[in-house]
């Protein structure tokens, strides 16, 4: 096997590093800092929401693949859709002036357009006021469902005559293998496919010790009375066994980046 020497950062210095980092990327928006203060005060967890360094490289790859059409499931507090919404709308300023026009408020087939699914009605109604401003409101349609069963049912709002050309996956975790089965058909070809938390705190080293441990099991993990610790052991298993089906999907390009608690990038090759 291969070995390199692939990091040399002082583990003790992340933190100022972050820091570093972020001071001289491209800045978070009034409106997504606004949505994070927002949601601090209603919200006791928002740190599972993306930060800002995953936000800025959800906006990065919708510029770099200039990506009309994004598909997002798992909308928490907004502020991943809000910042690739931003991308997309700087993209619709440095369209052609040939093409033809097309109206701000339209979804039609040349207008960016993002649709964000969660099944939380805590979260759709958090969001509501910041997607209903500008660019937002022209740009994203934000859904209350069950994402999982809009893709088992069909749910034409999902599968349109165009594929989608970023698909960002950040849904339940313990359904991850279910979800690709149906998002990696969803993506055209070229186009990118995020997922967020795929090294799940590190457990995934150990999912196949978690497969055969009874805490780990499908049904302990969904019993009325599981605790965090059993779901949390699922998840990790689920994790792994769609990181390795990704990997011999022969339709993608794959790499996971050890990149907060794991990211996975794919693109459509055929």
């Amino acid at each position: 096997m291969e070995r390199t020497k692939n990091n040399t950062l002082p583990l003790d210095r992340m933190q100022e590093l972050e820091t570093y980092a972020m001071a001289w990327s491209s800045p978070v928006s009034d409106a997504v800092r606004a949505q994070v203060d927002k949601a601090t005060t209603s919200l006791a967890y928002v740190d599972m929401a993306s930060g800002p360094m995953m936000r800025g490289l959800l906006g990065f790859l919708v510029r770099a693949s200039k990506a009309q059409r994004v598909l997002e499931i798992g909308t928490f507090i907004g502020t991943s859709a809000m910042g690739m919404a931003e991308a997309m709308d700087s993209l619709r300023d440095r369209q052609d002036p040939h093409a033809p026009h097309v109206p701000q408020d339209s979804h039609g087939p040349h207008a960016p357009y993002l649709l964000t699914i969660d099944k939380n009605k805590r979260y759709i109604e958090l969001v509501k006021d910041a997607f209903a401003q500008e660019p937002y409101a022209s740009i994203i349609e934000s859904v209350e469902g069950d994402a999982l069963a809009m893709l088992c049912a069909g749910d034409p709002r999902i599968f349109t005559p165009q594929r989608w050309d970023l698909i960002f996956l950040d849904g339940d975790k313990a359904h991850y293998p279910e979800y690709i089965e149906h998002v990696v058909e969803l993506l055209r070809v070229g186009g990118v496919l995020v997922i967020d938390n795929v090294l799940w705190y590190g457990l995934v080293l150990d999912a196949e010790t978690l497969a055969t441990d009874k805490l780990a099991s499908d049904a302990d993990a969904h019993k009325p009375n599981a605790t965090r610790e059993e779901k949390h052991k699922q998840k990790a298993v689920a994790i792994d066994q769609m990181n390795q089906r990704l990997a011999q999907d022969p339709r993608l390009t794959i790499q996971i980046l050890p990149f907060g608690d794991g990211l996975t990038l794919a693109t459509r090759i055929q």
